[in-house]
Parts: structure tokens; sequence; C-alpha cells
């Protein structure tokens, strides 16, 4: 698998974590996510972006941010252990390819 790859399937794995409603708070949704729905489009817009070759890696890095993103929807602790999983993911991903992948830099 390379490094499109992974992120491709880190982005469908964080998916299908908040397609689960025992993941998601739905009460602390906030701005642009007001509904699961619109955070579910949101990450399939990442997806479909990252299968063109298009990252857009500072909307990404906000997903899995440590004081925003998926961090304030979690609804429980089983919730919280599985988005840790994803998250380091996430970061190693990032930690190889971050620099190469973000335009900006």
């Amino acid at each position: 698998m390379n490094d499109a790859e992974r992120l491709i399937a880190i982005l469908k794995d964080t998916r299908a974590w908040a397609s689960d409603l025992s993941n998601i708070d739905l009460e602390r949704m906030y701005s642009g996510w007001s509904s699961q729905e619109k955070l579910i489009a949101d990450i399939d817009a990442h997806i479909l972006s990252a299968e063109k070759g298009k990252v857009h890696l500072r909307k990404i890095l906000m997903l899995f941010a440590p004081t925003a993103g998926l961090c304030e929807i979690l609804s429980s602790d089983q919730s919280v252990d599985a988005y840790e999983q994803l998250a380091a993911r996430f970061d190693d991903w990032y930690a190889r390819n971050g620099e190469k992948a973000d335009p900006e830099k």
C-alpha cells in the first residue's frame, strides 16, 4: 500500500467510525457539522479529493486536531479508544508525508 492509499484507508476508516452513532455525540456538533450527515459528507469530500490526488491537508488536520474536529464530538470512552487509534494512524502518516503533501510549505 502506498502513502496515498494509506491516507485514503485512514479516511475511509474515519468515515466508518463517524457513521456509528455510538461514537459521536450529536449534541456536541458545531458549525459546519450541524448533523452526522454533514460530518460524513465532509469526510467523503476528503476521500474523493485524496482519490484524485488532491490532499487538502489543512482541512484533514482539523479532523484530528487535539482540541477541535472529531475529538470534540466523542461520545464515550469506547469511542475515544477507537478515535485515538485513527488519530495515531493519521499522525504516523503525517509524520512521513506532511511536508511533501502540504502545498503551502
